[in-house]
């Protein structure tokens, strides 16, 4: 196998340039041909990531959710990768999935995150189950206090 290492860098500077002048559908090429070159797992991840971000900016949901899938084939999943996919969910309408999602989220391992009881929230909102989001808000209060904020 050829030694793509130089290409590879090459298409990722532009990308990135693309981004940072809001190019962003030059930036997806670019992206998309460093994965063409089949770089290595940790590259690979670093640009289905970069992806993941642009799509989900681009409200391209249907992406995200494609994206954020194969990258859970290349490394243990995180909270993020339900929190992109539950909120893409609510966006497309599909909220069965949202919440199977939101649930996995774990925000034992992460005080900070919120995003479980606020994509709930929001998911319930559009199920217009205002009793369950006032539910989930105050689980998301709850764990504000215990926080100390």
């Amino acid at each position: 196998m050829k030694d793509n290492s130089l290409l590879i860098a090459s298409y990722r500077e532009k990308a990135v340039s693309k981004c940072f002048n809001k190019e962003y559908s030059s930036a997806i090429y670019f992206y998309k041909k460093i994965l063409f070159l089949n770089p290595t797992n940790h590259i690979k991840i670093e640009i289905i990531k970069e992806l993941i971000g642009i799509n989900f900016y681009l409200e391209k949901f249907r992406e995200v959710i494609f994206l954020t899938k194969d990258l859970m084939q290349l490394r243990k999943h995180s909270d993020y990768d339900f929190i992109f996919l539950g909120f893409s969910y609510i966006k497309i309408k599909k909220f069965k999935k949202a919440e199977y999602w939101l649930n996995r989220i774990s925000i034992e391992e992460y005080p900070e995150f919120c995003a479980k009881y606020i994509g709930l929230c929001l998911l319930m909102d559009q199920l217009d189950k205002f009793e369950k989001s006032i539910h989930y808000f105050g689980k998301f209060v709850e764990v504000g206090e215990l926080r100390g904020q």
